[in-house]
């Protein structure tokens, strides 16, 4: 199943990995169980 949300908390509930894509590429990924916040939010906001 793919969940595509830009609420955090939700897919670390959620999801058994997170992916973050920039530009219509994954440019990040990483299992949900040890996933850092502020990575992922950086990635997000391409502060790649």
């Amino acid at each position: 199943m793919l969940l595509l949300s830009e609420d955090l908390d939700e897919l670390l509930e959620m999801s058994d990995r997170i992916m973050v894509m920039s530009d219509g590429k994954l440019v990040y990924e990483t299992p949900a169980l040890s996933a850092d916040i502020s990575v992922i939010g950086a990635h997000m906001a391409g502060h790649h």
